[in-house]
């Protein structure tokens, strides 16, 4: 039930995938929503089996030019095929924001451990960074729902609060930031559906600032609300 480890793709057969596909995210997602509902640790998950799955996080990130995407995710495609963008969906942006969700709690609830771990803070900053690349929008006409179920994923971990604290220490978090305050003002509009889902969003994105102000790596840039033009992975 449970996710204990991080499987190493590359070292996968053509026909491990399948079952790593159908399995791996229900159980990632499963051992994020224990976690967050403080039901593990407990006598069948220690939390030494969760800091091993941590470390195998850190250890199995993709790093720039491998797979199917720029570093920073934990993909579950192993080659470059060219997969379309329901797959890349699926399969390499929604375990990307359960690991990063995953990772902050972690660091929330076990900073002492979390500290001593090699790496961490650089695998979560690229992994926060990549989530960012999508704008945390889904696939086709299921768009729109995806980017809410991202959302529900991140609050759960208290990743708006850690980029709120960490934005201006660290630029790999400023991306993330910005999507989140332009989700805000989207689910604002969206008040008139008055679902728990939203007011709970609403409530959780509330402690974000109103304004996107977008940071590159040499200049500062006002985002134009006008065109909201973006790039997807």
């Amino acid at each position: 039930m449970f996710l204990k480890e991080f499987p190493t793709i590359s070292a996968l057969t053509e026909g491990e995938y399948s079952e790593v596909w159908d399995t791996i995210p229900a159980r990632l997602y499963k051992t994020l929503e224990m976690l967050h509902q403080e039901r593990i640790p407990n006598s069948d998950y220690s939390l030494g089996d969760l800091e091993r799955l941590i470390k195998s996080l850190i250890l199995r990130q993709t790093r720039p030019g491998q797979y199917i995407v720029v570093g920073g995710s934990w993909s579950l495609i192993g080659v470059d095929n060219g997969a379309p963008s329901d797959v890349r969906v699926d399969l390499v942006f929604f375990p990307t924001y359960m690991v990063v969700s995953l990772m902050t709690l972690f660091w929330y609830r076990y900073p002492e451990r979390a500290k001593r771990l090699k790496g961490f803070q650089e695998a979560l900053h690229e992994g926060l960074n990549f989530a960012s690349m999508r704008r945390l929008f889904g696939h086709g006409m299921e768009g729109d729902a995806q980017r809410m179920t991202a959302l529900r994923i991140l609050d759960m971990g208290d990743v708006f609060r850690y980029l709120i604290e960490n934005v201006d220490k660290y630029p790999k978090c400023r991306p993330l930031y910005n999507v989140l305050i332009d989700c805000k003002k989207d689910v604002a509009e969206q008040y008139f559906r008055v679902s728990k889902e939203i007011l709970s969003l609403h409530k959780s994105l509330a402690i974000l600032p109103n304004r996107v102000l977008w940071k590159t790596s040499d200049h500062f840039m006002w985002r134009s609300q006008a065109s909201g033009k973006s790039d997807c992975v």
